[in-house]
């Protein structure tokens, strides 16, 4: 019975399942439906996503090409642009190479163009220069009419109209290791224009000079040829076959002639010039030198200015005012300062003071009777040259151009140079050429009534007298000189007669 019961209820409960109210249904229906709207709405929504990413995908795709596109041209420009030196312009820009056309020879004009810019000079302006100069070089010819092919001499012109200052470089006696530093002193120094090859095959290529990152930049206008990188230490050296290159390329083509270009004029490199040795100083003792004489420190160029005749002294103490270095200025003082080269007197104290920084000094022991006494002085004189030891007798008041005097040497020679003339107060020059021997001491005579030869001496005298013969006896000629002064020279005591 219970069982029965049982199956009774389960019977029951599965058709309750089975067999559900109308609304019930609805109500489920209604459920799902939503679910699937849901799931239908997503899906355009993830669809509007995919299409937002695909269409952002292929933006980008555009940015990358257009980028990878710039990037090309950036690298194309980077073969032919370069930064041009502060040193030249006030602001940094880019300048493009400017090339000559394969149709023609206008690679001077280049370079002055490629330093300055191409509106710095035309091809009107280099033919009308070339005309002038054609007609005061007695028939050589300047330039090419159809071509160009200018000569250095017309690119100089040029640049001396244009106000730059031009320096040719004597690359054949000074080597680079010298005269290239001291041409970076300048510092409105802009570069080089070189002629490289001879001939039919001369050329010009332009260097550049950026002060900031102390590099040159070699500059070539031919269709084709990329600027490059020059290191100091190749440029302008001599190889093997004795010809100089402005690098160690095997194709290079020899140095003929160098010209500096600058703001200013190339005052370091003329006192280089006008003194060089030879070499028998190192480059960087001479480069040394000649900053110690413009950039040196006050008290040194005072102390040498303090030896200079009082006209002078004035000259060139206004100079140092002007010059762009502080040796004169006063603490707190604003003085407008520029490149100005010195004048005539002021450029041979420049020469003077430089030589007498290259030559070592010696000490020469100097004795001087005391005028209408036996008492003798001594002193030691520390010099490098014979104008320097007649500076310093000047400054100790031991000489002076009011009073008369002659030297000679203890052992009795006579001071006098290859053309007979005795050391004086205006006398200058090398020991050697004077006869100075620094260990021999040098003796002065102030008194008129001294005598270099003693009583009971005996001497070897030399005597020289040009003139005209105007007399002659048995044993004496009669010679008058150029002053009118008449000798009589006795025929024993001629040791040889020359005609001019």
């Amino acid at each position: 019975m219970q069982r029965l019961l049982k199956l009774q209820k389960q019977f029951q409960l599965n058709n309750f399942k089975l067999i559900q109210p109308e609304s019930s249904r609805q109500n489920i229906q209604k459920q799902s439906d939503k679910k699937r709207f849901k799931m239908d709405s997503s899906s355009e929504e993830e669809d509007k996503k995919r299409c937002k990413m695909d269409s952002s995908s292929e933006e980008e795709d555009k940015k990358r090409c257009k980028m990878d596109s710039s990037s090309e041209e950036e690298e194309e420009e980077e073969e032919e642009e370069e930064v041009v030196s502060t040193q030249t312009f006030p602001q940094q820009h880019v300048q493009t190479v400017i090339r000559q056309s394969e149709d023609d020879l206008t690679c001077g004009m280049r370079c002055m163009q490629n330093l300055y810019g191409e509106t710095f000079i035309t091809r009107e302006e280099m033919d009308i220069c070339a005309q002038k100069l054609e007609k005061k070089s007695y028939g050589d010819a300047m330039y090419d009419p159809k071509l160009g092919f200018y000569s250095i001499e017309v690119i100089q012109a040029i640049l001396k109209q244009k106000n730059k200052c031009v320096q040719r470089i004597d690359v054949e006696n000074i080597p680079s290791e010298y005269f290239i530093p001291v041409v970076n002193l300048n510092k409105m120094f802009i570069g080089y224009i070189v002629a490289i090859g001879s001939g039919n095959e001369r050329h010009y290529i332009a260097i550049r000079y950026n002060s900031k990152q102390k590099r040159f930049r070699r500059i070539d206008s031919l269709p084709g040829v990329r600027p490059v990188d020059i290191s100091i230490n190749t440029l302008f050296k001599r190889r093997q076959n004795g010809q100089l290159y402005c690098s160690s390329g095997q194709n290079e083509k020899y140095v003929t002639a160098v010209i500096a270009i600058g703001h200013s004029g190339f005052l370091e490199y003329n006192l280089l010039k006008d003194t060089w040795d030879g070499g028998d100083c190192s480059a960087a003792d001479h480069i040394n030198i000649i900053r110690h004489i413009l950039q040196g420190n006050k008290r040194v160029v005072l102390n040498r200015l303090d030896k200079l005749p009082e006209s002078t002294r004035t000259e060139v103490r206004q100079w140092y005012k002007t010059w762009p270095v502080e040796v004169f200025a006063s603490k707190g003082e604003n003085v407008n300062r520029r490149r100005i080269m010195p004048s005539e007197n002021c450029y041979e104290f420049l020469k003077l003071f430089l030589k007498e920084g290259l030559t070592p000094f010696t000490n020469i022991i100097v004795k001087m009777n005391k005028p209408n006494s036996q008492e003798q002085i001594q002193t030691i004189i520390r010099c490098s040259n014979v104008g320097g030891f007649i500076r310093e007798l000047k400054h100790m008041n031991w000489i002076n151009n009011k009073s008369d005097f002659w030297m000679s040497r203890e052992d009795k020679t006579t001071l006098q140079d290859e053309f007979g003339d005795e050391l004086n107060i205006e006398s200058s020059g090398s020991f050697e050429s004077y006869n100075i021997d620094p260990e021999i001491p040098i003796i002065i005579y102030l008194d008129n009534n001294a005598t270099m030869a003693s009583v009971g001496g005996f001497y070897s005298f030399q005597y020289k007298v040009e003139g005209t013969c105007i007399g002659q006896q048995h044993n004496a000629y009669s010679i008058r000189d150029k002053d009118g002064l008449v000798h009589i020279l006795y025929k024993s005591s001629i040791s040889s007669i020359e005609t001019k």
